[in-house]
Formats: C-alpha cells, sequence, structure tokens
C-alpha cells in the first residue's frame, strides 16, 4: 500500500539521522569522560555542519585550552615561570586564577633574588595567613636581618675588646 511505501523511506531517514545524532554524542560524552578524569588527550572526530558539529568545534577548542593551560602549569611545576597566561575573558576563571599565580610567584622569585644578592630591606607582604611561600619569605628576611643585626653587634664588642686589650 501507499502508507507502506511512504513509511519505508521515512523509517529509514529516522533511522539514518539518529545514528549520526548518537555517534556524534556518544563521542563528545566519552571524551568529557576522559576530561573528567584528567585526560585531556581527547580527539572528537565530529565534522558534521549542524548543532552537533558546532558543539563538536566548541568541544575541541574547550580541550585545546584545557591542554594549553596544563602546559603551563607543568611549565611552572618545574620552575618555569616563562610563559605567558592571557585569560580569554574576565569571565576566565582558570586563566584569571592562572594569572595571577604567575604574577605572584615572579614576583617571589623577584624577592629572593634580592635577598641572595644581600637585600635585607625587602620587605614581603604574605597574600593571607596561609599564603605558606609568602609567610616563609618574610620570616627569613626578618631572620636574617635580626641575625646581621647581632653578628654585627658581636663583631663591633669583639673589635672594642681588642682595642682594650691591646692598650
Amino acid at each position: 500500500t501507499g502508507v507502506q511505501t511512504c513509511a519505508l523511506p521515512i523509517s529509514g531517514v529516522a533511522f539514518w539521522l539518529s545514528r549520526a545524532i548518537s555517534i556524534g554524542v556518544n563521542r563528545m560524552t566519552t571524551a568529557a569522560q576522559g576530561i573528567a578524569q584528567g585526560d585531556l588527550e581527547q580527539d572528537v572526530e565530529v565534522r558534521s555542519s549542524d548543532e552537533i558539529g558546532d558543539m563538536a568545534r566548541a568541544f575541541r577548542e574547550m580541550t585545546e585550552y584545557l591542554g594549553g593551560m596544563a602546559s603551563v602549569a607543568s611549565a611552572v611545576a618545574v620552575g618555569d615561570l616563562s610563559n605567558t597566561v592571557s585569560p580569554k575573558s574576565e569571565r576566565d576563571t582558570l586563566g584569571v586564577a592562572f594569572l595571577k599565580m604567575s604574577e605572584y610567584l615572579s614576583e617571589m622569585s623577584g624577592t629572593a633574588q634580592q635577598i641572595a644578592a644581600g637585600d635585607l630591606t625587602v620587605t614581603v607582604k604574605p597574600n593571607s595567613e596561609r599564603d605558606s611561600l609568602g609567610n616563609a619569605f618574610s620570616t627569613m628576611v626578618r631572620t636574617l636581618a635580626s641575625t646581621m643585626t647581632e653578628t654585627r653587634a658581636a663583631a663591633s664588642a669583639l673589635a672594642r675588646s681588642e682595642e682594650h686589650t691591646s692598650e
């Protein structure tokens, strides 16, 4: 009959559409699950020009962004502060946090270089009570300055003692 003849092609198209959608969504689901486990090596192969394709392209952009941030984090973990972090927008929570962290670590590195050069007039202001690095630097500068003051006083007293002994 005519209804059966029309139903067959329609059901074929419906099957093809649902399969195309399902494959794209399943690939992105698998990639999202990998990212949720920390695996940023995800490749979403969806090449359609519909909404699923748009979502796959956005997903690829997201994984590229996260991969870039992971590269910066890996560099910082080994002491390399040379990477420049540029947040995508003011709402880029991760990018803004990385930028602040990089700026802070660069500042602390500069402070350490000043201390190493003998400048104990450096003022270190920890960002908070929980700022381990800032508090350690602050304590180190105070302790070194106090030690230097005590050493100068002892050297001066020793010099005076030698003057009295030689008279």
